[in-house]
């Protein structure tokens, strides 16, 4: 409804019309979906007509659905989280202990706090082979901490545990770089292993699970302001363009999953030695946006551990280059059954048991700038989105693209001029065409997969980190370090916002939250003291990047956030 004469608009949610303990016939329940459902059964809209006389009535616009003509079918057979939960040999078990396998809530309260504190392996190690908790300690925690105690005949192995509480983790380890007929091996200062699993098993991990049965959508759907039909409301990324597109190529019939990838350069401590990884994130589009941001609900999972190898070679370029093959490679090895599941389909469950023809493209993959240039295989010197390099930065025009084809076809051009394996003759020629040097891009055989449309802006590396490193050094340049460090620290701050009383200039580990802090007052910092034209360019950045968080877009806002650039 609206108030005041505003347009607002609802957010429809999902919901069952039978769930999987109705008594109706299951067969009766299992059928197409019409086109006014949202993927579960719910009634999307009244039709148009009903919406224009409504709004003559009201004098109050009604925001109008309109769901793809293709709508996705279900069928009967598929599984609950809670039916893929108790269904292991240990049921039986589960029932008689609630903590199984631990042998009681003590053990269990033990085990946690030793995961969870800051103890190293050695000091766990030298606690777990004390006599005393030889006596007491029960078998999980040797398990689970690698110490040493005998296993117990009833106490499941390693792997049964895995298949019956999560998915099994795998290992992998790629053929050495170089290895090929007419170039040398390099060797790696360590052996390189990924850890991994089966994506799919996370997909349908998110898919069925419960906390998500009303907040994932399953139809692209177009939301109107109105009857009028002219401004277009976007919301989720099921009610944009481009999930709308990829249904129309789809066939028919079939469920659309935007598998979202996240990653980014991460040192782990804890209980592994102090190792630096690209952990890789598995996310689903189709969940709505403010569940899936919320690192409590656990909308992300983690689906791969790729080690930061070193290479030993006597030039930096080509470490750089056979580092950025491995993480290719090993991203091509791990996805695999997302590209075979795009080519083919897959059925999978959803939270109420029903079966989906499901089909997965990569429809966003979040990671910071640099990481970009490394997945769509461009120079650092380039744009990675757009075909442009850095002294074409500061044009006044948009610059084309830069799509999966182009790049394609500059790789293959370069792979015509110089072998692959010649690494410093390969380097040099794909210099000329603005490529990193990665000649196999793991997402060349990912069908409706554009590197123009799943790389995105992200708001922790792409807004606040700009700021950081940018806007902020701007200032310090024409107002002075000093000066800016005692205007920070005269800024009254409101209870509950961040302070600097000793100014910006000394600050370690700086995170996003201060990057957000600093953003709020640099504008009253800068005032005054700063050319006009100056403090209107800092303020248009900060505008845009305030806009392009909003979380509901319209034709409108849109026009205000492409305005302030």
């Amino acid at each position: 409804m609206t108030q005041n004469g505003t347009e607002t608009y609802h957010t429809i949610k999902l919901q069952h019309q039978a769930g999987p303990n109705s008594n109706e016939d299951p067969e009766e329940g299992i059928a197409d979906y019409g086109p006014t459902s949202d993927g579960f059964g719910l009634r999307a809209v009244e039709d148009t007509v009903s919406h224009a006389s409504n709004e003559h009535q009201s004098h109050t616009p009604v925001p109008i659905i309109n769901s793809h003509p293709n709508i996705p079918s279900i069928y009967p057979g598929g599984t609950t989280f809670m039916d893929q939960f108790f269904n292991n040999q240990y049921a039986t078990l589960q029932w008689q202990n609630l903590d199984y396998p631990f042998a009681s809530v003590e053990d269990w309260q033990l085990a946690s706090w030793l995961l969870c504190s800051w103890l190293s392996m050695a000091a766990i190690n030298n606690f777990l082979s004390l006599q005393l908790v030889h006596l007491s300690i029960f078998l999980f925690v040797y398990f689970l901490l690698n110490a040493t105690h005998p296993r117990s005949s009833n106490f499941p192995s390693l792997s049964d545990l895995q298949r019956s509480y999560a998915f099994v983790w795998k290992c992998y380890h790629p053929v050495p770089i170089g290895n090929y007929t007419h170039s040398p091996q390099v060797s790696t200062k360590g052996k390189p292993i990924i850890y991994y699993c089966d994506p799919l098993e996370c997909l349908q991990l998110l898919l069925s699970h419960p906390l998500f049965m009303s907040h994932i959508s399953f139809i692209p759907q177009r939301v109107w302001s109105s009857s009028a039909w002219i401004v277009h409301i976007y919301e989720e990324w099921m009610l944009g363009n481009h999930a709308w597109n990829l249904q129309d190529q789809i066939p028919t019939g079939a469920t659309l999953l935007g598998v979202v990838l996240s990653s980014d350069k991460t040192n782990i401590s804890v209980m592994t030695g102090n190792r630096m990884v690209h952990p890789l994130l598995l996310s689903l589009a189709n969940i709505n946006a403010d569940i899936q941001s919320k690192g409590s609900l656990h909308g992300h999972v983690l689906l791969m551990l790729l080690p930061v190898v070193s290479f030993i070679h006597g030039k930096t370029c080509i470490r750089s280059l056979l580092s950025d093959w491995l993480v290719h490679e090993s991203l091509d090895f791990v996805l695999k059954p997302l590209k075979v599941a795009v080519a083919v389909g897959v059925m999978m469950s959803d939270p109420i048991s029903n079966l989906h023809y499901c089909f997965t493209p990569l429809v966003a993959y979040i990671t910071d700038t640099s990481e970009q240039s490394l997945l769509v295989c461009i120079s650092p010197k380039a744009s990675p989105v757009l075909t442009m390099i850095y002294k074409e930065f500061g044009d006044p025009f948009p610059h084309p693209p830069c799509t999966a084809a182009r790049t394609l076809d500059n790789i293959e051009q370069a792979c015509i001029e110089a072998d692959p394996n010649d690494f410093e003759e390969f380097l040099k020629v794909t210099k000329c065409y603005s490529l990193s040097g990665v000649h196999k891009p793991f997402w060349q055989n990912w069908p409706l997969s554009n590197p123009s449309k799943f790389l995105m802006p992200e708001v922790l590396h792409h807004f606040h980190c700009l700021f950081w490193d940018h806007d902020l050094q701007w200032c310090i340049v024409v107002l002075g370090l000093a000066k800016i460090d005692y205007c920070f620290s005269l800024v009254q701050t409101p209870v509950g916002y961040h302070s600097f009383g000793e100014g910006v200039s000394k600050l370690k580990q700086v995170t996003g939250c201060d990057h957000r802090a600093m953003q709020r007052y640099i504008v009253g910092v800068i005032a005054g003291a700063v050319p006009l034209k100056f403090l209107l360019s800092i303020s248009a950045l900060l505008s845009f990047c305030y806009l392009a968080q909003m979380p509901r877009f319209d034709h409108d806002a849109l026009a205000r956030v492409e305005t302030a650039l």
